[in-house]
């Protein structure tokens, strides 16, 4: 009985100092990124994996599939619709979505560049500044 003791204590003594270090070494998780809405206001419908996102007035992505998701970059696909006004012309396709650059805004991490793009289509950049979606690529024509 006592060799049985003997033998459990010095397992215990030999792994409790890596139980330690592990569980020291171990960083608290940090929530990912979340992406704002463009529309509604300023800094808007914060979400992570949203299944659709407004940008602009008759501009938006929705049935979106994210891939990734991670405290750097997110991509997925969703169906992209830009009209230029209420009554058109309208693009409609498939798109690309990717979002890079963490910032910050009251403590909230999140993404401040997104990148569209689409077969057959002109790559769009947009960047988030004062709370909403502004486009970037120049010259571009939704047509």
């Amino acid at each position: 009985m006592r060799k049985i003791i003997a033998a459990a204590a010095a397992v215990i003594a030999l792994a409790a100092p890596v139980a330690g270090v592990t569980a020291a070494s171990a960083a608290p998780a940090q929530r990912t990124p979340v992406m704002y809405s463009g529309m509604g206001g300023a800094w808007q419908n914060a979400a992570r994996r949203p299944h659709g996102f407004t940008l602009g007035a008759d501009f938006g992505v929705n049935r979106m599939s994210w891939s990734r998701w991670t405290n750097t970059s997110a991509y997925g696909h969703g169906h992209l619709l830009a009209c230029a006004g209420a009554a058109g012309p309208c693009v409609s396709f498939r798109a690309g979505v990717t979002l890079t650059i963490v910032r910050r805004h009251h403590g909230t991490r999140y993404f401040a560049v997104m990148k569209l793009t689409g077969r057959g289509h002109r790559t769009q950049r947009l960047v988030m500044r004062d709370g909403g979606w502004i486009l970037t690529t120049r010259g571009y024509d939704a047509r």
